[in-house]
């Protein structure tokens, strides 16, 4: 259990070594020091570099309540006990000022751990598990990597044209496209434009920033039409939610497909989760195309915002 801010940033130490990073290595991830990780480590340090660094990881603590960070699952814990900020700072014997600064990320660690501690005790880390298309991070500057079986390739080209671009491209993907990006090219940091389709499949366990990605790029005229393959248990991240919805196409499969892995021989392994296909610029005759050949659940902008 984690019950004090030392045991916290030091299951925040442990999974950063159990991720493969060094201390400089996740700084430069997240564009700090690594005095500043090192001291948060120790058991100093502000919430919003503690979220940071619990991102990059990734790190997340489970007993608390749903949530895209932690401070999403304290406030959703908050909510569902029916406390308001005046019950927070009774129970955990903190300022009022402090814990509505805590519930919006800013403050000391030492004081989201007193909430903690009184609103979740039974809170700990979610063991990281290595999944079969991770990378060796010591081997490797590349980590949750599966390649898209190519009969879905062939659906995806069938319905909405040859791929321009594969802004997270891996040598030994099946993805044929005119352009790719690939490490230590990062498609984050990239200009995307295309003229034609652009296929993201990228790395799950930062999918909320190429969602992020594709809605700027979307957004800003970069790119003229662009599918993106995500788990479906991240619908509730907040770039797909607040942003994706209002100019995406959504399709949710029926079937869980089967990834390759590096070096695979031809050998493939099921996902074990659902997938989406986010389609922006797509038309209803190329959906309609894809969905002959992968049943799929159809929400548009607007079903979207009617149910919303």
């Amino acid at each position: 259990m984690i019950q004090n801010r030392a045991a916290l940033c030091a299951e925040v130490a442990k999974a950063r070594r159990e991720a493969g990073f060094s201390q400089q290595a996740l700084a430069e991830k997240i564009g700090t020091t690594r005095e500043k990780i090192a001291r948060l480590e120790a058991g100093t340090g502000s919430i919003p570099l503690l979220i940071q660094a619990m991102s990059a990881i990734p790190m997340r603590l489970l007993g608390i309540a749903k949530g895209l960070t932690v401070i999403d699952q304290l406030a959703n814990a908050c909510e569902k006990r029916g406390w308001d900020v005046q019950d927070v700072a009774r129970a955990t014997g903190l300022d009022v000022r402090t814990v509505k600064g805590v519930l919006k990320g800013t403050g000391t660690v030492a004081s989201l751990e007193k909430m903690i501690a009184r609103i979740a005790p039974r809170a700990k880390r979610q063991p990281i598990t290595r999944q079969y298309w991770d990378y060796d991070r010591g081997r490797m500057a590349e980590t949750d990597c599966r390649f898209t079986p190519p009969e879905f390739l062939d659906a995806v080209m069938e319905a909405f044209g040859p791929i321009e671009l594969d802004p997270c491209w891996h040598p030994e993907s099946k993805v044929i496209a005119t352009r790719t990006i690939s490490l230590p090219e990062c498609g984050l940091a990239t200009d995307w434009a295309s003229s034609g389709l652009t296929f993201i499949n990228p790395p799950y366990g930062d999918v909320a920033n190429w969602i992020r990605k594709a809605n700027d790029e979307w957004e800003r005229g970069g790119v003229a039409k662009q599918v993106l393959l995500f788990p479906a248990s991240r619908l509730d991240i907040r770039e797909f939610f607040d942003r994706s919805t209002h100019q995406a196409t959504t399709l949710i499969l029926r079937e869980r497909l089967r990834f390759d892995r590096p070096s695979s021989s031809g050998v493939s392994y099921p996902a074990p989760f659902a997938l989406v296909l986010a389609c922006w610029g797509c038309s209803t005759d190329e959906i309609g195309v894809f969905r002959k050949r992968y049943p799929a659940l159809l929400l548009t902008p607007q079903q979207w915002q009617v149910a919303a």
